[in-house]
């Protein structure tokens, strides 16, 4: 994968995995599937703590907003 190509998720889980950074939050799908493809090392982070799942896309119906 093209570093260029990554998301921000991706760069952090690189930048922890490299010791660039010492911690980071990111999407733990992201996170399985990048060291399912041998993109991000799992031994080399350790999970801190995992939060409820947040959704990924909020949508607003502007005419429930308006009015």
């Amino acid at each position: 994968m093209c570093a260029a190509a990554w998301t921000a998720h991706d760069t952090v889980a690189a930048a922890v995995a490299e010791r660039k950074v010492a911690a980071g939050g990111l999407s733990l799908p992201v996170f399985r599937r990048l060291v399912a493809e041998g993109l991000v090392d799992g031994d080399a982070v350790r999970l801190l703590a995992e939060s409820p799942p947040i959704p990924e896309y909020i949508r607003f119906d502007e005419a429930r907003l308006v009015g």
